[in-house]
């Protein structure tokens, strides 16, 4: 999502991008680092101011910035260009976070939005996946995929198979295998 997010913003300048997590903390600590190193693989040619209290970088004269759903107010009224949104299925208050902040954020500049997740129950998320999984004659607007943890070429096929015999199945199916389960944690699933 860092490098899509990077391409993004040497293809659009003056452009403005966001990586939102559910909180600003979480935005930090999974993507800035990532985002930093990247941005200084690029020439110095490309490579605009960085600030680090605020979280963003600018290339080629576009702005990427991390951003948390934990403060809504601070999402309102930019026009954005692209939008990556990680862990849409842990933000509690997404549907209207989306429908009344970021999907008009998108609209002046027909921005594109890539949503990721682990699933977590059959949510907004899943309505969204579902839209992708209908087609191009359908919804051709959205696209979806699921991968699970085996796909990941980074993760060691032998601990993934340990944290099989560690937890209970659905635990599983749904962290490791994104599966769509009735939400992991509730006391009758049924």
């Amino acid at each position: 999502a860092i490098n899509v997010l990077l391409e993004k913003a040497l293809q659009t300048p003056n452009g403005l991008f966001w990586y939102i997590s559910p909180t600003y903390r979480q935005s930090k600590a999974i993507a800035w680092r990532m985002l930093v190193s990247q941005y200084f693989n690029l020439p110095k040619t490309l490579r605009g101011d960085k600030n680090e209290s605020e979280l963003w970088v600018e290339i080629n004269s576009a702005r990427i910035v991390l951003k948390g759903a934990d403060s809504e107010d601070s999402l309102r009224g930019s026009g954005l260009d692209g939008l990556v949104i990680d862990e849409v299925a842990s933000i509690g208050n997404f549907k209207s976070l989306w429908e009344e902040v970021l999907r008009p954020a998108l609209t002046d500049k027909k921005g594109w939005t890539w949503m990721i997740s682990t699933p977590k129950g059959f949510n907004f998320f899943y309505e969204y996946w579902l839209k992708g999984q209908l087609g191009p004659q359908k919804e051709e607007e959205y696209q979806s995929w699921q991968f699970t943890s085996y796909d990941n070429p980074h993760l060691d096929r032998e601990e993934i198979d340990k944290a099989k015999k560690e937890l209970t199945e659905d635990s599983f199916a749904q962290e490791f295998c994104a599966d769509w389960r009735k939400h992991v944690g509730l006391i009758y699933k049924e």
